[in-house]
């Protein structure tokens, strides 16, 4: 499911996030995963100071149209872990799904572990990659 090039993310991330002195950006490349619902790409804007986090990748940007709000789930010295949802996801016809998501960095070596739930459903969708702080 390729919803959008990752320049277009990338331009779409840039326009959306405000990044101030205080922000951490990962760029995150997901090189292998099991299923269309786990993005090739994901963007997480986190602050640092407020503890804002901020979620865009192809997936909710082809149901939301613009970035959303995540939270930290972990942090210590060794992994951070985020969590956001997409909530009112419709495939088809079939009925309304709300997707969770949870993707850990580790600290040392920016390594990504990203996975994916409709609730409701049996799938768990997984990925993994590699982050770049911005």
């Amino acid at each position: 499911m390729k919803l959008l090039t990752r320049a277009a993310i990338a331009a779409a991330a840039f326009l959306a996030f405000s990044t101030p002195s205080l922000a951490v950006v990962y760029e995150c490349n997901v090189t292998k995963s099991n299923a269309d619902y786990i993005p090739t790409i994901v963007i997480i804007d986190y602050n640092t100071n407020s503890g804002a986090v901020t979620v865009l990748d192809p997936v909710i940007k082809h149901f939301l149209g613009r970035a959303t709000n995540g939270e930290v789930v972990t942090e210590n010295n060794k992994r951070i872990t985020f969590k956001w949802s997409i909530n009112g996801t419709k495939a088809g016809a079939q009925q309304n799904v709300n997707l969770r998501y949870r993707a850990t960095v580790l600290k040392g070596s920016n390594k990504l572990t990203i996975s994916g739930k409709p609730l409701g459903y049996t799938n768990n969708f997984q990925g993994s990659g590699k982050c770049k702080l911005k």
